[in-house]
């Protein structure tokens, strides 16, 4: 008798155990919705703890959605006007508010001297991509980056897709030569190796011939030989300069 009453007691215990098990508590997501566009579901939802939630917003054209909710983060993704939203698991009552704005964004050109970027003020766009032209000035080049994303072909820069405001950011840096010089027989050089040179600077070589001999120039770069010293003339692009010493 003692031991059926053992069990009856121990099943109540489990079941008041078990019915106040946060795991077993159900909570309420509400949607709160504004503006030009729909959900789906339109209602609220009950969800056990630590169950997720699925809502599917369809903006109006030129509309997209903005999020404001306390169910402790979400993902969201974009097809067209459709967005999918996901919950994380859901541990409390809480709100998703939906708002549906108009779809504008600002793309911010920002970019420094020596070069220019057409169009070169912000832009308003909606969801697509945006052209930029990026012209360096001569013996420059262009670097782009910013929040925008995108892709730079030739002188034209192609954003991703703008889901927000954003900026291109375009730096133009002077461009980097080598200068590279090859000594023959019968005398020598300084420098005798690979040197680095901006756009626009100039480079000296001082040649010391054998006894007997003199130097003779060629090569890709341009420059002009007084005595022994070799000046290039501003650098363009990479170059190489021969130097043989003749009787």
């Amino acid at each position: 008798m003692k031991v059926k009453y053992y069990f009856f007691y121990l099943i109540i215990l489990f079941i008041i155990l078990f019915s106040t098990n946060s795991f077993c508590q159900t909570y309420t997501v509400t949607p709160i919705v504004e503006g030009n566009g729909t959900i789906s579901p339109n209602n609220e939802q009950f969800v056990i703890h630590g169950e997720t939630v699925e809502y599917i917003f369809r903006a109006d054209s030129g509309y997209r959605v903005d999020i404001n909710q306390d169910c402790g983060g979400y993902s969201l993704s974009r097809t067209n006007n459709f967005y999918r939203f996901n919950s994380v698991p859901i541990t409390k009552n809480c709100n998703i508010e939906v708002k549906f704005v108009p779809d504008v964004f600002i793309v911010t050109p920002i970019f420094t001297k020596n070069g220019v970027v057409e169009p070169s003020t912000p832009q308003e766009i909606k969801y697509s991509i945006l052209n930029f032209t990026v012209k360096p000035d001569e013996g420059y080049s262009a670097s782009v980056g910013g929040t925008c994303g995108g892709v730079l072909s030739g002188n034209r820069y192609t954003t991703n897709i703008i889901t927000s405001d954003c900026s291109v950011e375009v730096d133009f840096i002077r461009n980097i030569y080598n200068v590279t010089p090859s000594v023959g027989a019968n005398g020598g050089m300084s420098p005798s190796t690979i040197q680095t040179i901006s756009h626009g600077e100039t480079l000296t070589f001082i040649m010391t011939p054998d006894e007997g001999y003199s130097a003779s120039v060629g090569g890709t770069c341009v420059g002009t030989l007084e005595g022994d010293t070799l000046s290039t003339g501003q650098k363009f692009c990479n170059c190489q300069k021969f130097f043989h010493f003749y009787q």
